[in-house]
C-alpha cells in the first residue's frame, strides 16, 4: 500500500493562484490589466523540519536574486520577505503568454521551539532557501517542580 500526503492547505493556495491568473487574464481582456498592482502576489512555498538539534525551514525561491531577500530570525519567529521581478518582454509578430507570478512577498512564520536566533545559518542553492536554526538548550527550557510540606508553609495545627 503506497502512502500518500494530502496537504489541503496547498490545494487550496494552488486554487487560489488559479482564480487569480483567471482573474488577471479577464482583466486584461478588459485592457485593465498589466499593471503591478492589478497582478497577484507571489507567496514561496515553505517546509519547516524540526530535528533534536535545530529548526530548519526551507523556502522555494527559484529566479529570486539573493539581494532581494531579507531574512529576520526572532527567538520565536521567522519572516523572510522579497520581491520576485519580472522581466519586460514584448512580442511584436507573435504572442507572449506568462504564467509566472510577481511582486513583493512576506511569510512569517512562528517556530515550534525556542532557537538560538544569534546562530543562524542560511544557503541558497538551486532556487531553495535553507535556513537552519539552533535550538536552545534543554536546561534552559526544563520545569522544575518545587513542593511545599507543612513546616515550610509555617503551618502549626
Amino acid at each position: 500500500m503506497t502512502l500518500v500526503r494530502v496537504n489541503p492547505l496547498f490545494d487550496l493556495d494552488r486554487e487560489v493562484d488559479s482564480i487569480g491568473r483567471m482573474m488577471n487574464r479577464a482583466l486584461q481582456n478588459w485592457g485593465l490589466g498589466g499593471h503591478p498592482e492589478m497582478r497577484w502576489s507571489f507567496a514561496p512555498a515553505l517546509e519547516v523540519e524540526e530535528t533534536p538539534e535545530a529548526i530548519i525551514l526551507k523556502a522555494e525561491l527559484p529566479g529570486i536574486d539573493p539581494a532581494d531577500l531579507d531574512i529576520e530570525v526572532t527567538a520565536d519567529r521567522l519572516t523572510l520577505k522579497g520581491e520576485r521581478k519580472s522581466e519586460t518582454r514584448r512580442e511584436e509578430d507573435g504572442m507572449f503568454r506568462s504564467e509566472f507570478s510577481y511582486g513583493r512577498f512576506e511569510r512569517s512564520v512562528s517556530l515550534p521551539a525556542t532557537v538560538k536566533h544569534t546562530d543562524a545559518s542560511v544557503a541558497y542553492r538551486d532556487g531553495i532557501l535553507a535556513v537552519t536554526i539552533p535550538k536552545l538548550e534543554e536546561d534552559t527550557r526544563r520545569v522544575t517542580k518545587l513542593h511545599l510540606n507543612d513546616q515550610a508553609c509555617g503551618v502549626t495545627s
